[in-house]
């Protein structure tokens, strides 16, 4: 028989034992979810406490995606390098590319938040502009985002050098292509 399960039930067959924790640890922490500054400190936090459980959770990451949903007031993307600087080893053990999730509710044509466009760079609110290099996004998703122009898509993609899957869906212009403001 295959049995199926959640992280959660996962979670609570580890505490039975340290083997059964073993054994679920690197399903529980096979995807690391990022979807705010504070996962991002708590995933900071799980790498930084030391366990006698083998392996350390650091090991047991294999997948990282950050997703990064609606207005970018409170800017925590530049703090993901950190998450590589910090723990190279996380970086190595991957076995797919970290991947970059912008999505955006707002653009649906339901919101009434019409003057609100997906950001030209990822540096947008941070008192200065950031390398490109410091963003190691393989993969990148933009949905249902709203530009000005499609100048304002290719300079966020250029910001991203590292980025060599980028898939576009829902994307919504207000000027087309030739229009300059």
């Amino acid at each position: 028989y295959m049995v199926h399960l959640n992280k959660a039930q996962l979670g609570s067959l580890s505490l039975v034992c340290r083997y059964w924790a073993r054994l679920c640890r690197r399903n529980i922490f096979f995807t690391a979810t990022v979807r705010s500054r504070q996962r991002l400190h708590e995933l900071r936090e799980i790498l930084n406490t030391p366990s006698r459980v083998q392996p350390p959770v650091a090991e047991c990451i294999r997948v990282i995606k950050f997703i990064y949903r609606g207005e970018p007031t409170m800017p925590w993307l530049h703090l993901t390098s950190t998450i590589f600087s910090d723990y190279p080893h996380v970086l190595y053990g991957l076995i797919r590319p970290i991947e970059l999730i912008l999505n955006d509710a707002s653009t649906s044509p339901l919101s009434s938040a019409r003057d609100h466009y997906a950001p030209r760079s990822l540096s947008m609110n941070l008192p200065r502009a950031l390398p490109g290099a410091l963003f190691q996004f393989e993969k990148v998703v933009l949905d249902g985002l709203r530009f000005k122009s499609a100048d304002d898509l290719m300079h966020l993609i250029q910001e991203l050098p590292a980025a060599t899957y980028v898939t576009c869906r829902n994307l919504v212009f207000d000027y087309p292509p030739d229009h300059h403001s």
